[in-house]
């Protein structure tokens, strides 16, 4: 299954809770199974990595590996969105959903950029796949 399969199964599923989490509210002693908790979670968590990511990337950048200068500001745009989702997502925003499948498209773009650099032992990819299978694990 290649990044895109999964990020996309993962956007569906989580579309589906964020829904369901809407149609059933959780209750004051169950909220950290809140969906929407755990959609925000995976959306800080991915901004994290980004971040991190657009750091390695400037760093490589600055030894004269000129080739990650599009990854570096695909890391960077995509930290951004997950951190706007993450906030509406936590705060169960109007927007959520919207938002929320937002962030996996700039995920699937993100990956993307990064998978240009398989040999990369710092590949945001593969972090964002770790993200993405914790969230459907729980």
């Amino acid at each position: 299954m290649t990044f895109q399969h999964l990020a996309t199964a993962l956007a569906m599923f989580t579309t589906g809770l964020i829904l369901a989490g809407i149609a059933a509210p959780a209750r004051a002693d169950d909220s950290h199974k809140d969906p929407f908790d755990r959609c925000a979670k995976a959306c800080s968590d991915c901004m994290w990595e980004c971040e991190s990511c657009a750091r390695h990337c400037a760093d490589l950048l600055e030894a004269g590996q000129k080739e990650h200068s599009k990854t570096l500001a695909t890391c960077a745009d995509c930290a951004e969105i997950c951190a706007a989702a993450a906030k509406i997502v936590a705060r169960h925003g109007p927007m959520a959903t919207m938002i929320y499948e937002s962030s996996a498209k700039a995920r699937d773009l993100c990956a993307g950029a990064c998978d240009k650099f398989p040999q990369d032992e710092r590949n945001g990819a593969r972090r964002l796949v770790r993200i993405a299978r914790a969230l459907v694990a729980t």
